[in-house]
This record gives structure tokens, sequence and C-alpha cells, in this order.
């Protein structure tokens, strides 16, 4: 039986201009320390990982399911490992913008922030883990 775990995940959110785009020296961050995940360690496929990444941060998750993109970095080391991005429109309390935010934000009337989602995905196969040490 294959399980799905979350290997790392980080986010930033860098200020962004709708003319000028990002400023990367304005920013914060925070990463996988900050969410719960001990109570919910394994996951039954990637889609329900990315669920649980943009519920955690309080982001819509049917709008921004969509917007996930991947990129495979097999090593030796780790050849299960995915790593997946996305980016959320945020006001300053990293709140998702809703869309009038958003046009204010286009019009200059309103400062909102690129929040970037970076996540590295492993996979496990558990068929053969045995629970009891006795065995």
């Amino acid at each position: 039986m294959i399980k799905y775990y979350i290997k790392w995940f980080n986010a930033t959110s860098y200020e962004d201009s709708y003319e000028n785009g990002e400023d990367t020296k304005s920013s914060s961050s925070w990463d996988a320390g900050d969410l719960r995940l001990s109570s919910k360690p394994v996951f039954d496929s990637v889609e329900e990982i990315q669920r649980y990444i943009l519920d955690e941060n309080c982001f819509d998750v049917e709008k921004n399911m969509k917007y996930w993109d991947r990129a495979d970095c097999n090593t030796d080391d780790d050849p299960y490992l995915a790593e997946y991005w996305n980016a959320v429109m945020v006001d300053e309390d990293n709140y998702e913008a809703d869309e009038e935010a958003i046009e204010e934000w286009k019009k200059g009337e309103r400062q909102l922030w690129a929040c970037h989602l970076h996540l590295a995905i492993g996979k496990v196969d558990i068929t053969d883990l045995k629970m009891d040490p006795e065995e």
C-alpha cells in the first residue's frame, strides 16, 4: 500500500505590485513546523496533501487546487520525491485576497502580496510495515 508524506514545506509572501511585480526584499515566510503535521503524518494521495496545505493556510481549496505545478526532482537518495508549487494573492494579514481586493490592487489602490507555496512530497510503500515490534 502506497502512502504519501510531506517531506518539507515552506511558504513565502512577497510584496507584489501589479505594475512592477514582486519585491523579493520584502517578504515573510513559514514552514512545515508551523503546521499540525503530527496529527496527519501520512496521506492517501498527493491531492490530499495539496488540499491539506491549502486548507491549513486558510486558502480556498477548490479555487486554488488547479494552480499546483509539479517538478520531478528524483535523486538517487530519494527516488520518490516530487516538488510542487502554488501561489496565492494575499492581504497584509496573509488572508487570501478576494476579487474586489485584486481589482483595487490592479488599479494601485491596494497593496497585496504573492504567497508562494513550495512543497516536497515523498512516497512510501507500507505494505510490509510491521506495527508490532514483537513480530
